[in-house]
């Protein structure tokens, strides 16, 4: 358990300042994003696989240890790590994109985002909601079947496999996200101030990996434009 002298929070200035530090994570994220996307000129995707999984890596670690999920000031520098590889490998992801686009699928990312977090509050307010670690369940589920998506491509090809691949991605995440609130809501007599830290950042990497299915989704509407433009 955390030390005694954090105390636990209000559940209403638990999610203000949830919110608060997410924003904070946003807030910095988008202008190196920014940045990235107009100064790169190369790609580097090896860079992306590399920084996303160190920052799993990380995080799972520090769902693992008391010491770096509470302890100050390593519970900070282990966020900022996970924050900065994240932030990083996204933005390795989109580069080579126009400023215009960048800044359309970051707008429309943030507007689903916004928009789960708002189907979280009414699950929590008008809804006898599903057990949100059954959700998680099936979100994890869904991860594993995009997986089986892209290993049964090789072996039979389809030309919409990336598309199914990112409809169930999207749709994963999305419950994963759902079901991440739930626990927490459901755990929010127990929750501290120090939860908001990871819980924010929790929120942000939802908002990354929601932004990528859209990206990828972008791209590939683009390019069938161009195909039937070319037919």
């Amino acid at each position: 358990m955390p030390d005694d002298d954090n105390g636990v929070i209000d559940v209403k200035d638990f999610i203000r300042q949830t919110l608060q530090i997410t924003s904070y994570f946003l807030l910095g994220a988008i202008p190196i994003w920014m940045l990235i996307s107009i100064y790169t000129t190369k790609e580097h995707i090896i860079y992306t696989l590399v920084c996303f999984f160190g920052s799993f890596v990380v995080l799972t670690l520090i769902h693992m240890s008391h010491k770096l999920k509470y302890q100050k000031p390593l519970n900070w520098i282990c966020i900022i790590l996970c924050y900065g590889l994240m932030t990083v490998g996204l933005g390795t992801f989109i580069m080579n994109t126009k400023l215009i686009t960048t800044m359309i699928v970051v707008a429309v990312t943030f507007m689903i985002w916004a928009a789960v977090l708002f189907i979280c509050w009414f699950l929590i307010n008008n809804w006898n909601y599903p057990h949100p670690f059954k959700l998680a369940a099936i979100a994890i589920l869904g991860f594993i079947v995009v997986i089986v998506i892209f290993a049964l491509d090789t072996i039979q090809s389809w030309k919409h496999t990336m598309d199914a691949a990112l409809a169930v991605l999207l749709c994963s995440v999305v419950i994963l996200m759902i079901s991440h609130v739930l626990i927490t809501y459901d755990g929010s007599d127990i929750v501290i101030k120090d939860d908001t830290l990871l819980i924010a950042f929790v929120l942000y990497m939802d908002y990354v990996l929601i932004l990528v299915a859209i990206f990828i989704s972008m791209i590939r509407i683009r390019n069938f434009h161009h195909l039937d433009e070319r037919d």
